[in-house]
């Protein structure tokens, strides 16, 4: 018999800000635990973004509304919960672009090479945790 194992948006959230801060509080010098502390961070960040949508309306965290299935990118999510109509939530210009080069270097981490100092991704992960 198997076992299902579920996480609704939030308790995911929670679950990767849990793993990112367990990555950032290992003493090593291994730049890999702060790559991954931050691929966690912000994907805590995106779901927990998409919860706070779909407790507007469930369809929110879709990229179309008219057909789920495909759900909002971090992009996608700040611009709705900024919307007024939608999320209605005062997100500062420098909070967005704040996120938004979180987002860039997640990308960066998962989808190019890999050139950051131990010290700089260190500092990187500090700049997107704290406000």
């Amino acid at each position: 018999m198997s076992k299902t194992h579920h996480l609704d948006l939030l308790n995911n959230s929670i679950s990767y800000f849990r793993e990112a801060v367990a990555y950032a509080q290992r003493e090593s010098d291994d730049t890999n635990y702060w790559k991954f502390a931050i691929l966690h961070v912000v994907q805590a960040m995106e779901l927990a973004f998409k919860e706070r949508l779909r407790r507007v309306h469930p369809t929110f965290i879709y990229e179309s509304v008219d057909r789920p299935g495909k759900t909002l990118s971090l992009k996608g999510a700040v611009e709705r919960l900024r919307n007024p109509q939608i999320g209605n939530i005062p997100i500062a210009d420098w909070e967005v672009a704040k996120i938004l080069k979180a987002f860039d270097l997640r990308s960066e981490l998962t989808h190019f090479e890999f050139n950051h100092s131990h010290d700089h991704i260190e500092l990187k992960f500090a700049e997107i945790s704290v406000s």
